[in-house]
């Protein structure tokens, strides 16, 4: 198997789970966390929905480039968040 199979392979095991995640967050609880120390729910949402597209920029050879001004403000990634759901239902 390539790694571009395996990659693959990974992506379609793990895009069901991220899209319930996605769709089952409450928009007043992106600001949540477990712990201090962790990320909010809204960071880990935004995480998880960049990670695809990452994957595909990494692939083309251009380097990502996370957006990390919204990790300040979960609720400011409500509208990035919205459309990646979109991207990831089938």
């Amino acid at each position: 198997m390539s790694i571009a199979q395996a990659i693959l392979k990974e992506f379609e095991e793990q895009a069901p789970i991220t899209r319930k995640f996605l769709e089952r967050l409450p928009e007043d609880q992106l600001a949540w966390k477990p712990h201090e120390k962790s990320m909010s729910a809204g960071q880990l949402a935004f995480h998880l929905a960049f990670v695809p597209g990452g994957v595909v920029r990494f692939v083309q050879n251009t380097p990502a480039r996370p957006r990390t001004s919204i990790f300040h403000n979960p609720q400011a990634g409500k509208k990035f968040l919205k459309r990646s759901m979109r991207a990831l239902r089938p």
